[in-house]
């Protein structure tokens, strides 16, 4: 819909079905204002549901590094979410630049996270994790991401503030004592590729940071405090091999370069006492990958 020449308005109406999960109408509303030549103003909203997937129901999967529980009592995700932001788009001979600021705001219920129920130890090196609801949960934030294109090099860069609020900051206990406002941390994204047409090949690097973050959690005694997780980098590397004029592309590369598997964390409570927090699990560690893409005609 285009009530005047430089306003686009685009309504939204989704329905899903799930046997066990009652899905509810899913709507949504984007808006799109052409500010100048290269420029764009974009706002919008959507409700969000997410049912449980089956693995995170029934199955126990087991591996090296962790073991994850199914939760048979887990429920749909509901969500509200807000967007603002500005795009600046720019071509030139052999270049161009795409630039967006933006700010969010997510109101969740029921968020599905994986939650630790036994801590790795010498005797169990995977633990036991499983996948719990977290009544209430509120993000927002902010992003900035920019993409160079010159000639056949690629660069993309992210950073992000994010701000989380979870279930218990909601409580009146939170509210006496200081622990009701949003944890914000940073998060850092870099992506460089470069295509080297004569040969056929494409070699990508992928970087992301994510700053320390702080989570509220009654501790033992019934006490609010801080569970701080560690800064921790993730990176991959990929290599892609283009054949017969890119009908058939092979790609073959590492995931998790420096083979992060767990977070390490540390809890203060008032008073300025700090205890070990105990692990978190991040990832399945190093994994290598190959794909194969053939193109028919």
């Amino acid at each position: 819909y285009q009530p005047v020449k430089k306003l686009n308005i685009q309504p939204g109406l989704r329905y899903a079905y799930n046997s066990r999960f009652e899905a509810p109408l899913i709507s949504s509303l984007a808006t799109r204002y052409q500010l100048g030549e290269s420029w764009i103003l974009r706002a919008s909203y959507g409700k969000g549901f997410r049912a449980p997937t089956l693995k995170e129901l029934y199955f126990l999967f087991v591996d090296v590094n962790h073991n994850i529980l199914g939760n048979q009592d887990l429920k749909a995700e509901r969500s509200d979410n807000y967007q603002l932001g500005v795009n600046y788009l720019k071509h030139y001979d052999n270049s161009s630049v795409d630039a967006n600021l933006s700010t969010f705001f997510n109101d969740i219920t029921n968020e599905i996270r994986l939650v630790q129920q036994i801590a790795p130890n010498d005797s169990n090196q995977q633990g036991l994790y499983t996948n719990q609801n977290v009544a209430h949960t509120q993000t927002m934030g902010g992003n900035f991401t920019t993409k160079l294109i010159h000639k056949n090099l690629e660069a993309d860069l992210g950073i992000s503030v994010i701000g989380v609020k979870n279930e218990l900051a909601f409580s009146t206990d939170a509210e006496t004592s200081g622990y009701e406002g949003f944890n914000f941390y940073p998060q850092y994204r870099f992506n460089l590729s470069y295509n080297f047409k004569k040969i056929g090949v494409r070699p990508s690097f992928f970087l992301n940071h994510t700053g320390k973050r702080t989570d509220l959690q009654s501790g033992t005694d019934g006490k609010l405090e801080y569970n701080t997780f560690s800064a921790y980098t993730m990176a991959d590397f990929s290599l892609q091999k283009s054949l017969l004029k890119e009908k058939i592309n092979l790609t073959v590369g590492l995931k998790n370069l420096f083979d992060f598997t767990t977070l390490q964390s540390r809890v203060a409570v008032s008073g300025g006492a700090h205890s070990d927090g105990g692990t978190q699990l991040l990832s399945y560690g190093r994994t290598f990958f190959a794909r194969l893409q053939i193109h028919l005609p």
